[in-house]
């Protein structure tokens, strides 16, 4: 054999061997970028809880491909759950090369946990939860049992929680709720600020799937009381003012009530809840109220909230934000819409641009560019700036939009990232009809 044929028999052999080697592999677990078919799903460790509680909060199932990343982003789902102790994931070659037989060992909960809660929610705002009891898959069917005292923007809350999963082995939750909250109202009257207490209390039911399109959606009913205070408090001395504005005297002369039918709809297509980069999120809730089951005041309420995201040079983020809002005016004045304050439009008091009683209609926009000013640990860093511009209008619904409704204000501003509270947040504005500029502090992005 001459030396060309040996070395070409050679090379061969080598390259015969390479590829043995790798179809070979026993746990085909080194590439992240190959991809992998689940052949079987085990969950091991449990004695209370039924196996589809932890298969069912997992993205995938049996039979799709994947890759080392998407797999793993499936045991932190269930870590997030918080329905158990601790999940560990133990891969195992499959009957063929490429297959993977994926074992969940489960450390389950058995006594009430108490957890300290806060951050910055979708639907409500900056919220601080102290203590929060949780019970938790108490009966191994996944069900969730809460009672949670919270501060919010000007609210204090009581709130016991109950979720069924799959009722009556479907796709349906059931979502049942009770709750007690004392919300402060601002007015301005005579270039003064009063604050005013309202006090709520009531149930909520609702129902939503875990797949499909309606997974996306919660249909409920809402039943809740009002017990407003008779009197206001001066902000500036505290002092009690039993005169309270006209448009309130009726609700505290009789009894009002809501029961309301709502649609909630809530789709999320960002790549990360705290520091999205790009992809967008938009929210749609509809609200019917009532008199037929013991409503006082039949109104409509719709509010449509979109928000996009995108990665321009490097971790800087352009994100914006269209708010709309639509209510009837025979509405009572704590489901109409307030606008102004850190929350909202930036660099002018809280609620200041809304009439006492509560705007109909709402238009709101924001722009951002964020940055992040230190990178260690990126995306949970710990500082973030940010330039922005807001602008919007809340008016009656006789009311046109003009240049003399319509409000701006632009500024910059430093997210901080915290423990518990995950971020705190202080921005520089200035309004855009010339008014002196404020500094305000809230938790968590505006949008």
């Amino acid at each position: 054999m001459n030396k060309s044929n040996y070395n070409i028999m050679t090379n061969r052999y080598v390259l015969i061997l390479f590829l043995s080697l790798i179809i070979q592999r026993p746990t085909g677990w080194c590439q992240p970028s190959e991809h992998f078919i689940v052949e079987k799903i085990t969950v091991e460790g449990i004695r209370k809880t039924r196996p589809y509680v932890v298969t069912e909060l997992l993205p995938y199932a049996v039979g799709d491909t994947l890759t080392e990343d998407a797999i793993h982003a499936g045991v932190e789902i269930i870590r997030q759950s918080h329905l158990f102790k601790s999940v560990t994931l133990k891969p195992r070659a499959g009957s063929m090369p490429g297959y993977l037989h994926l074992i969940f060992v489960i450390s389950e909960r058995y006594w009430p946990t108490l957890q300290f809660k806060g951050g910055y929610s979708e639907l409500s705002g900056w919220y601080i939860t102290p203590v929060s009891l949780n019970l938790d898959n108490l009966s191994g069917f996944g069900n969730r049992i809460s009672v949670d005292l919270t501060w919010g923007y000007r609210i204090i809350s009581l709130t016991a929680n109950y979720l069924n999963p799959n009722i009556f082995d479907s796709d349906l939750d059931l979502i049942f709720r009770l709750k007690l909250n004392s919300q402060q109202f601002l007015y301005y009257i005579q270039d003064e600020q009063f604050l005013h207490t309202v006090g709520q209390g009531g149930f909520y039911t609702g129902f939503r799937s875990r797949s499909g399109f309606f997974r996306h959606v919660q249909f409920g009913w809402d039943r809740y009381g009002v017990m407003p205070d008779s009197f206001v408090v001066r902000t500036a001395d505290a002092q009690r003012m039993d005169e309270v504005p006209v448009f309130i005297r009726r609700y505290i002369e009789t009894k009002h009530a809501t029961s309301a039918f709502t649609i909630d709809f809530n789709l999320d297509r960002r790549d990360l809840a705290d520091y999205p980069m790009h992809g967008w999120w938009m929210g749609i809730w509809f609200t019917h109220a009532v008199t037929q089951l013991g409503g006082t005041d039949p109104f409509d309420r719709l509010v449509m909230d979109i928000r996009a995201y995108q990665r321009t040079v490097g971790h800087v983020v352009l994100a914006g934000r269209l708010k709309l809002g639509a209510v009837s005016g025979s509405a009572p004045f704590y489901e109409k819409f307030y606008l102004g304050g850190p929350n909202s439009l930036r660099g002018y008091p809280d609620r200041s641009l809304s009439p006492n009683s509560g705007g109909e209609r709402l238009l709101h926009g924001n722009v951002e560019l964020r940055f992040p000013i230190t990178q260690r640990h990126f995306p949970q860093h710990f500082l973030t700036g940010a330039l922005f511009v807001d602008g919007g209008s809340n008016i009656l619904t006789d009311d046109s939009l003009n240049r003399n409704t319509l409000h701006g204000s632009y500024g910059f501003g430093f997210r901080f990232r915290l423990p518990f509270i995950r971020m705190l947040r202080m921005d520089f504005a200035w309004p855009m009809n010339g008014e002196e500029s404020m500094i305000q502090f809230s938790i968590g992005h505006t949008f």
